[in-house]
């Protein structure tokens, strides 16, 4: 119907550059904060309206690309973003708990492999995707890769022209789309 609501008014936490939505309607989002020099942090606006952080300043560095990155929700609730640039990682944030990195060696590349032994080229900004399935897609300079929901990276399709990170896939895992200049 053409109506705009604003969510959250007045202080907010610093830069939200990804948001993702659950199943219940809570929005997460990620990016920086101001800290020592940047922080990378992930909040939580609840469906219930509360807005709390969640993982705050969970890298600290001193590129101000620290927190940037795409972000999907799983079916378990779990947070995964792509952390690009210089570390080239996907990291996984789960509903109770510690960080990890899910994968990604932080070495620029598009190597296959379990874990930290993948390897990614990921922008500030790159995105990523989930299935209904909890399988995630990311574009990785040139390639569609996919990682399964216990960190096995394959790449799906390469030699693709490079255009943006943006990346988005149905339900089933079957039609993946990517957005380039002026193209789909």
């Amino acid at each position: 119907a053409g109506v705009v609501t604003t969510l959250v008014s007045g202080y907010q936490p610093y830069e939200w550059d990804s948001v993702a939505i659950d199943t219940a309607g809570n929005i997460y989002g990620a990016g920086t904060t101001p800290a020592v020099f940047w922080g990378a942090s992930v909040f939580e606006l609840t469906a219930s309206g509360a807005l709390q952080s969640l993982f705050t300043n969970w890298e600290i560095t001193s590129n101000p690309s620290a927190g940037m990155g795409g972000l999907a929700v799983d079916s378990k609730g779990n947070l995964f973003q792509t952390d690009g640039v210089i570390n080239n990682r996907i990291i996984k944030f789960p509903p109770t708990g510690n960080w990890t990195v899910f994968a990604g060696s932080s070495t620029s590349g598009n190597l296959d492999g379990v874990g930290t032994s993948a390897t990614f080229s990921f922008d500030a900004t790159s995105s990523i995707a989930i299935d209904g399935h909890d399988f995630l897609y990311v574009f990785s300079y040139g390639a569609i890769r996919k990682i399964a929901p216990d960190g096995t990276v394959t790449t799906i399709a390469s030699k693709l022209p490079y255009s943006s990170d943006a990346i988005a896939v149905d339900q089933g895992g079957d039609n993946i789309y990517i957005a380039g200049v002026q193209t789909i």
